[in-house]
């Protein structure tokens, strides 16, 4: 059986408002006991409203800049500010409209000379943070963890595989596009995670979870080793 606590919403519209909500919640209490807090956030499509909605509705809510964000994967070789970058997502979706400044942001560097310098010193910055935000691919991948995946990993440099590269990506024939990524035990750290999931498509993925089941081919389902998980889930994600 699961340990999860699973939010079941009628659309995906029902999803995102859930979600900020839930977030906006989470942040303020973590902020009323420590001063601040720090997040990790995600690029994708589930993501997508949660931000409009929470850049839109509050962005006076919360006192922003007690609020310290970490980017949870990022394209490697490129420029940050490339239009294909996670953080070029993140920075049109979530940080000008909340006018959110560097300070604040615990990013990827792209562009670094050694990605395995690169992922050690990410490392030192991404552990331990109060709350995770997360979507989940179709095979449940979380962050650039795709199946099969070592529960135990760290920061790391890999490959991406073709179904896990951004629409707005140009990549020429046999060219190998890398990335940095969160690893599962990085994510797993967090003291709370919230995931939201929409679509038919993640109907497997949100299946695995709620079975209880834990595997290393669907790296979603070590979120049934966490103790404080929320799916905030669509209704058409249960409909297999």
């Amino acid at each position: 059986m699961t340990k999860v606590t699973f939010q079941i919403e009628k659309d995906r519209e029902s999803v995102a408002k859930k979600g900020v909500d839930c977030f906006i919640a989470a942040v303020q209490k973590t902020i009323d006991q420590r001063g601040t807090c720090r997040v990790v956030v995600p690029t994708g499509g589930s993501p997508k409203r949660f931000y409009e909605i929470l850049t839109e509705q509050h962005r006076s809510t919360l006192d922003w800049s007690q609020v310290e964000w970490i980017t949870l994967d990022e394209l490697f070789g490129i420029s940050l500010f490339h239009p294909a970058t996670f953080y070029s997502y993140l920075r049109i979706n979530l940080f000008e409209p909340l006018n959110i400044s560097g300070e604040s942001i615990c990013a990827i560097n792209s562009e670094a000379l050694s990605p395995d310098d690169e992922c050690s010193r990410f490392a030192t910055l991404c552990k331990n943070a109060d709350i995770a935000l997360l979507g989940v691919g179709v095979d449940g991948h979380i962050g650039m963890n795709f199946p099969p995946c070592d529960p135990n990993s760290t920061v790391h440099l890999l490959t991406m595989p073709e179904n896990g590269l951004p629409s707005t990506m140009q990549v020429e024939k046999d060219v190998p596009v890398r990335g940095i990524t969160m690893g599962m035990k990085d994510i797993l750290s967090a003291q709370m995670i919230i995931l939201l999931a929409d679509g038919k498509s993640k109907a497997a993925a949100i299946e695995m979870i709620q079975s209880g089941d834990v595997t290393d081919r669907w790296p979603v389902t070590y979120l049934n080793t966490h103790e404080n998980t929320l799916c905030i889930v669509a209704e058409d994600c249960l409909d297999r």
